[in-house]
């Protein structure tokens, strides 16, 4: 299958992605970047994982795009990092989750659905991950977002905006494992409803 690839950057706050377009079948192309890259085949709910923190180890990396092409037939998919302006970095805690909220916000738009995947925020097993999927397709929802918050949480004020709170699991993992745990899942969701041997009961 072959992609048109063009890099999109945020001047201010770091935020990189690559754009991956289908043009025709049976050849594939993209060009390698080290942290965020997308799976776009405009067809139903676009999915973006956000998450604010460094670009992404090799080795997870690679396990991330694995997952997104392989999701990439039944759905579009794209992890979104974002990354404060070196400038404006703080040992400050309160002002370190303030200029998060403000990259957040600001990069949230009305047709977003906001998740915030929180250790406060409500469980579900992979088959209710998959029921969760249907029922914002169902709903209309245009883009689903993910968002995986900074090293300490997030503020009130994105809290609020967010339509759901999902909890990953009681244990505490490194924000790029998160990542990759979040990417698996979406596959294993859209596996689950499109009637894939991945999951097993």
């Amino acid at each position: 299958m072959l992609y048109s690839v063009e890099l999109r950057s945020h001047p201010f706050f770091g935020v990189q992605r690559y754009v991956v377009k289908v043009i025709l079948a049976n050849t594939f192309f993209i060009k390698k970047k080290k942290h965020n890259f997308a799976f776009f085949n405009p067809r139903i709910m676009h999915i973006e994982i956000w998450s604010v923190g460094k670009e992404n180890d090799s080795f997870i990396d690679e396990g991330i795009r694995h997952y997104f092409k392989k999701t990439q037939p039944w759905n579009t998919i794209e992890l979104v990092i974002l990354q404060p302006s070196k400038k404006t970095a703080t040992t400050d805690v309160a002002r370190t989750k303030l200029q998060e909220e403000e990259m957040i916000l600001k990069k949230l738009q009305p047709n977003h659905y906001l998740i915030l995947l929180d250790e406060r925020g409500k469980q579900f097993n992979s088959i209710q991950w998959s029921q969760q999927m249907q029922h914002c397709m169902n709903q209309g929802v245009k883009t689903l977002v993910l968002l995986i918050g900074g090293a300490f949480g997030v503020t009130d004020n994105v809290r609020d905006r967010a339509k759901q709170s999902w909890s990953l699991s009681g244990l505490v993992f490194p924000h790029q494992l998160v990542r990759l745990i979040v990417a698996e899942q979406v596959y294993r969701s859209f596996s689950i409803l499109n009637n894939s041997p991945y999951h097993h009961v």
